[in-house]
């Protein structure tokens, strides 16, 4: 049977055929699986500095925030302060008002009771 040809089963020359497609197809998938790793490694760095980024903003703006409520708590003690003193020096002139009426009437009173008493004496007439 020289010159003839063996007989070739179809299915296994065709998948003879595919071996090198397949091997290039497992390198392909090796490439893009390395891809895809690099690209989830990169998001992964990105998000953790984006998280890094925002408590970074949010320290900053809380401690503004606290400044911020330092200075208005200042502002209301200086300004409660002031008030203190304005009315502690209006309650003082109040006070000196009233010390020095009492000290008018009481000087009136005495002079009424001196007149009295000399008038009664002038009359004759003294209560024991």
């Amino acid at each position: 049977m020289a010159g003839v040809a063996p007989p070739t089963d179809p299915e296994a020359a065709r998948l003879s055929e595919l071996v090198p497609v397949f091997v290039a197809l497992d390198a392909v998938q090796k490439e893009v699986d390395a891809i895809v790793d690099a690209g989830r490694a990169e998001a992964d760095r990105i998000r953790s500095q984006a998280a890094a980024d925002a408590e970074a903003v949010i320290a900053r703006a809380m401690e503004r925030a606290v400044a911020v409520k330092t200075q208005e708590s200042q502002r209301r003690l200086e300004r409660s302060a002031s008030e203190r003193e304005t009315r502690i020096a209006a309650g003082e002139a109040r006070a000196g008002a009233v010390r020095r009426n009492a000290d008018a009437r009481a000087a009136a009173v005495a002079d009424a009771v001196v007149r009295h008493l000399a008038a009664l004496a002038a009359g004759g007439r003294v209560d024991r």
